[in-house]
């Protein structure tokens, strides 16, 4: 069915800029003809409503990789650290435990490696050294 702007699954994520048919919500530089039919699912999963990724499980490889989320127990990092989605506190703890728990129930492999192009989760941080202030970043992919 159609969703308006904004709404995912039962509404508890208010994800900027997703509009569109589920089924179809390719990235910006995918047209929907050529849109994975599992798309929605891992849009569902970057965003942490589990309840709703779930609805499409039967239809979902847990060991696949996407070109742009990577592999799904990485996907759902970006929007985790960030708090955006489901992730909001006090709720954020509880809905990583869940998606963690399903998707390794569910077969998804942890050693998976994240396919090149994907968008890359990093740590960004300061730090003092006798010259200055060094930033550094780390990528968790």
């Amino acid at each position: 069915g159609r969703r308006g702007k904004g709404e995912l699954g039962k509404g508890k994520s208010k994800g900027k800029g997703f509009e569109g048919d589920l089924c179809n919500a390719g990235s910006p530089r995918t047209s929907k003809l050529e849109a994975r039919s599992d798309e929605w699912i891992w849009k569902a999963i970057s965003l942490g409503e589990v309840d709703f990724a779930k609805t499409g499980a039967a239809n979902f490889d847990f060991q696949g990789t996407h070109r742009r989320f990577g592999t799904p127990l990485i996907s759902f990092l970006r929007a985790y650290i960030s708090g955006h989605g489901a992730f909001k506190p006090p709720a954020a703890k509880k809905v990583v435990e869940d998606i963690v728990e399903w998707l390794m129930q569910s077969g998804a492999n942890a050693n998976a490696i994240v396919p090149p192009g994907a968008s890359r989760v990093a740590w960004s941080y300061e730090r003092e050294e006798k010259d200055g202030v060094v930033r550094e970043k780390t990528h968790l992919d």
